[in-house]
């Protein structure tokens, strides 16, 4: 009996550690996201080339390294893409972008379409995003995230080249040029 146990546990430690070597390129995302359930992620800076709602209306351009991140973020927690827009042009806009890049749907790493949620203004976005209580919120917004750091329990905020971090001195904000840069 001994000996059955001692060699059932060495085979599944085995198998654990060949598991864990399928998984290997994605562990960063999966380790930083660790006890992290729910993600909220504003799209505008964070995952688009675009950083304002009038750059929207032209078009959305997902940043190329966003698309993989975002990809193993929905697979490992309950993920909200919360966007401002000028109106329907500019949802219109974004959600093309996303379900070209297959990014909307109900498959592993993908969103559900009732997960793309979109307001008109930054308070409404704030709003969007309290309700939610995410665990993690993701934002190009230095507002938002000075509006959001006295209620949320981590923010990243993504910085747009040349300007400053938001939420200096606060314990719960950190700042990365993108997504791929915090997450690897």
């Amino acid at each position: 009996g001994l000996l059955a146990a001692a060699s059932s546990s060495s085979a599944k430690a085995a198998n654990d550690s060949s598991r864990q070597g399928e998984h290997a390129g994605l562990s960063p995302v999966r380790s930083k996201l660790a006890g992290v359930r729910k993600v909220t992620i504003s799209s505008l800076g964070a995952l688009t080339e675009e950083w304002t709602v009038s750059e929207l209306q032209e078009g959305a351009t997902l940043r190329s390294e966003a698309v993989d991140v975002l990809r193993e973020v929905c697979s490992c927690a309950d993920t909200y893409i919360v966007t401002q827009v000028q109106d329907d042009i500019g949802q219109a806009v974004l959600s093309g972008s996303l379900e070209a890049a297959g990014l909307v749907g109900s498959q592993a790493g993908q969103l559900p379409s009732h997960h793309l949620l979109f307001c008109s203004t930054l308070d409404g976005k704030v709003s969007i995003v309290r309700q939610l209580e995410p665990d993690l919120h993701i934002d190009g917004s230095a507002k938002t995230i000075d509006d959001l750091k006295r209620f949320m329990p981590r923010l990243l905020h993504i910085t747009q080249p040349g300007t400053a971090a938001a939420g200096q001195g606060s314990s719960n904000v950190i700042s990365s040029r993108s997504l791929q840069s915090y997450f690897s």
